[in-house]
This record gives C-alpha cells, structure tokens and sequence, in this order.
C-alpha cells in the first residue's frame, strides 16, 4: 500500500487528464450542471495532489500513520471517480 504514496507523479497525470477532459466538456456545452460538476471536478484534483504531495514531502511518508493514507486517498478517489 506505501507504494500509492511514494510517487505522486502519476495521481497528478491522472488529475490533470481529469481536467483537461472536464474543461473542455464545460467549456463546449457551457451546460451550468456541467459547469459545476468540472468546477467540483478540479477542486478535488487539486486537493488530491497536494494531499499526495503532502503525504509524501520531505520523504517522511514512511513515518505517517497508514490509515491516514488511505482515508486521505480513498476519501479523494470517490469524488473524483463520481
């Protein structure tokens, strides 16, 4: 399970792909649900990879508590995937 942590570079990726791809869907539709699902959208991204980062700065995720991890992680996932 640490090895989620060790490398946010590819939670990042995936956050920026999430969007780009929620951006250009409200930027074309300019629907206001699909506004503010994009809007929620990049808000959760951006929490999630300063989580990660966070989690992981100063190479001290060894040392944090592994349940702290995962409800940082899982608790940013749901969102995201909705």
């Amino acid at each position: 399970m640490a090895s989620l942590y060790t490398q946010p570079t590819s939670l990042a990726n995936g956050a920026l792909a999430g969007i780009a791809t929620a951006s250009t869907a409200a930027w074309i539709t300019r629907e206001p649900l699909i506004v503010w699902c994009a809007a929620t959208l990049v808000t959760v991204a951006i929490c999630r990879v300063a989580a990660a980062y966070w989690l992981t700065r100063n190479g001290d995720a060894g040392q944090r508590d592994e349940h702290v991890r995962e409800a940082v992680f899982g608790g940013g996932a749901w969102p995201f995937a909705l």
